[in-house]
């Protein structure tokens, strides 16, 4: 619901500023990035209403987990992989307990980047396959097109298959087109395109 995914946001700032109180002079020179990786609350205005809520104990593991997710994302936007990927596990494991895709699929967008950021590029593109995959269960085209441009950034250029992964861009600028073209998502495609 709306405010379900207001509440995501207001956590994810909260987890910004929390994570930017302890921060050291690294990871302030990011800042500028981290803010602007933030999600706006606009792409609320248009969220799905549930069809049936989750189980009280369900919701409980849920809103863990998105509390969680939004920690690592806070440190993932300041470069603090290792410790994102420390709280991208307990998100992951959260998800499952909450049985949601959706939330699923977006800890292991983070766990991905993380992967790729500490060096492991094919651990990266794996999990960023399977992003995508789990993204489709939950019906969510903009998490799709994102782990799928992620992919096609890792194998082609990290990894160095650019042949294989140029044989996905048909499929990924229909995923974005499917997820409306946000104007973040097409400028993410287009620079890894680019690259």
């Amino acid at each position: 619901t709306r405010m379900r995914c207001l509440d995501r946001r207001r956590s994810e700032l909260s987890a910004l500023l929390e994570a930017l109180a302890g921060a050291d002079a690294n990871a302030l020179r990011v800042t500028n990035d981290a803010v602007v990786q933030l999600r706006a609350p606009t792409e609320c205005v248009e969220a799905a209403t549930e069809a049936r809520a989750p189980s009280p104990a369900l919701q409980a593991e849920l809103d863990a987990g998105e509390d969680v997710l939004a920690r690592a994302i806070a440190a993932r936007s300041l470069w603090q992989f290792e410790r994102a990927s420390a709280l991208v596990d307990q998100a992951i494991g959260f998800a499952d307990r909450a049985r949601s895709p959706s939330l699923l699929a977006r800890a292991l967008v983070v766990r991905g980047e993380c992967q790729d950021r500490l060096g492991r590029s094919k651990d990266a593109l794996a999990t960023y396959q399977r992003a995508a995959t789990v993204a489709s269960q939950a019906h969510d085209s903009t998490v799709v097109a994102d782990a799928m441009s992620r992919a096609f950034l890792v194998e082609g250029d990290h990894i160095g298959k650019r042949a294989e992964a140029l044989r996905n861009r048909p499929f990924i600028e229909m995923v974005v087109e499917l997820a409306g073209q946000p104007d973040d998502l097409r400028a993410v495609w287009l620079h890894h395109l680019a690259i």
